[in-house]
Order: structure tokens, then sequence, then C-alpha cells
């Protein structure tokens, strides 16, 4: 199981303010305005968010509304994003489902979840996945539909990981997490090719990618 970022289509000058409130003046900024506060009755210039805090709760693309504010790491622009999520089959790497939601703080667990719920047969099922998944929640529901939760410990969580040594003991476990290759390449083209307004259109173009992966893969098996 692995999750990523898609970048909208939208960019940071379709957002505007959808909490009833305006903008504040821009700073001084040309030649004789001086320094200070910002001049009252000026208006910005559209996507001019210098010195605006920015938040799903405040703002809102005007040209794709289903995407939402997200950022990779600290170091990255928060930017209109929905999230990639991938299944894929460990043994032979092939990719059995795959969707695209709202870019939520919990959408990657929250996906992995509907995904494993959804499975088909009455063999006993795994699922392997990085240690963001690491959470007492996912793991606890992983267990109560039957799915044994494979996922890397994430030791510095406060608490400590919610997987112990009833899990990691097996042969299994170490193979489960091991990194997805193919799964992460399918993601990062997806990355490269979405720019897509709204989340079904989002979900084709993930979707098409997906299929090309699989089939791709299946030529490299036969």
């Amino acid at each position: 199981m692995d999750g990523t970022l898609l970048q909208a289509w939208a960019s940071h000058a379709s957002l505007e303010r959808i909490d009833g409130q305006e903008d504040p003046p821009p700073p001084p900024s040309g030649p004789g305005e001086g320094f200070g506060k910002p001049k009252e009755g000026k208006k910005r210039a559209k996507g001019d968010f210098c010195g605006v805090k920015l938040s799903n709760q405040t703002h809102r693309s005007s040209s794709d509304p289903d995407a939402l504010l997200a950022r990779k790491s600290k170091s990255h622009p928060a930017q209109p994003s929905y999230r990639g999520h991938v299944l894929m089959e460990n043994r032979h790497a092939l990719i059995v489902d795959c969707r695209v939601t709202q870019a939520v703080g919990t959408g990657e667990r929250d996906a992995a979840q509907q995904m494993a719920a959804e499975l088909s047969g009455a063999h006993q099922k795994t699922i392997g996945a990085d240690k963001n998944y690491d959470t007492k929640s996912f793991v606890a529901e992983m267990r109560r539909i039957g799915v044994t939760p494979h996922v890397a410990q994430n030791t510095a969580r406060p608490g400590g990981s919610a997987i112990d040594g009833r899990t990691t003991r097996h042969k299994g476990y170490a193979k489960s997490i091991k990194p997805a290759a193919v799964s992460r390449r399918c993601l990062a083209g997806s990355r490269r090719s979405l720019l897509h307004r709204s989340n079904s259109g989002a979900g084709c173009v993930s979707s098409k990618r997906v299929a090309a992966t699989r089939s791709l893969r299946c030529l490299a098996c036969t």
C-alpha cells in the first residue's frame, strides 16, 4: 500500500476567500510607498498572498473546489492537491486497486481501510505499508476486518509503535514492508501527468496510468 500527493490543475491564482472575510491590503512594495503598515484601500493583485496565511478553512480554488491545499513536507510549498493511493499484490507486484481522494491529513489511512475492506476472498490477507500507517486506530481497524497489518514500525511516534512482536516475528512481515518499486513508479508517473480538474478527472488519469503500469508488468511476467 502506498500513497502520494498529486498536484491539481488549479494554481494559487485561482484561490478565493470562502469565509466571508477580505484579505488585508498588500504591504508597501513600490517606489515612494515607504515601509511599515499596508496602505488601506489598496487592492491585492490576483494570486498575491504575500503576508496572508492560507488554509483550507479560509481559501478554496474557484476553478477546482475539490482540490485542497497540502504540502509534501515542511520544505515544500502548499499547493492545491489530491491524494493518490495504490494497492499492490505483493507476490507478482501487480496493482489491484487505485483511487484518488481529497488531500486530507488522514486520507492515506482512510483509503487503505476502504480498499482493504473491499478485497475479495476468504483467505488470510495482509497489508504492507510504510510507517505513516503505524497508528493505533489503523492497526485496530485492520485487525477488526480480518486483515493483518504489516506496517513499518514508527518507534519515534509518541506512545511507540502500534505493531508489536506478535506481528514482527513472522517472516512475512519483513517481505511485506519492503519498498514497492512498482507502485512508487506508478505514483511518480501520476504526479507528472495528473494536472486535471475535479476529483473524478484526477481519478480517471490515475486509473489510466495504473492500467498501463499493470499491462507492462504482466508482459514482464510472461
